[in-house]
């Protein structure tokens, strides 16, 4: 079961009445119960999180757009930032620290999304790392 998930049912427990936003990126997404009401209420097209698991999902430059909507329909929403929740240290001190962070990072849990925001900063790190290496064998 996605981390994603379980942190769903967790605040699904605490309050059912609420629809839960997960913030994850640069994408707001809504899952299970929650994704099929909102794509009852929109365009959204609800696609499999795992298994039977919905989920359904918009960019971060559209969010003003379907919350007016959520509330044009009497719900309550709690937005749930999961990039607070970072899986990997964005500084890398070395090119050993950016293959471990790649091997501890388990695809079956995180998001198209979120791999490619690791990418970036595995990315950066090693720019990073190239150019402080340039600089001391001058």
């Amino acid at each position: 079961m996605s981390k994603l998930y379980t942190r769903y049912l967790e605040l699904k427990r605490e309050d059912p009445n609420k629809m839960y936003l997960m913030k994850s990126g640069l994408f707001y997404i809504f899952i299970d119960e929650d994704a099929i009401a909102m794509s009852n209420m929109s365009r959204l097209k609800c696609i499999p999180l795992t298994g039977m698991i919905m989920k359904c999902g918009f960019p971060e430059n559209s969010k003003e757009k379907y919350l007016r909507r959520l509330k044009e329909n009497g719900k309550i929403v709690e937005i749930v930032d999961l990039t607070q929740d970072k899986k990997i240290d964005p500084v890398l001190p070395s090119r050993l620290d950016c293959l471990a962070a790649l091997e501890s990072l388990d695809i079956n849990t995180i998001t198209p999304i979120e791999a490619i925001e690791y990418l970036s900063i595995i990315q950066k790190e090693l720019v990073k790392l190239k150019t402080s290496e340039e600089v001391k064998t001058k």
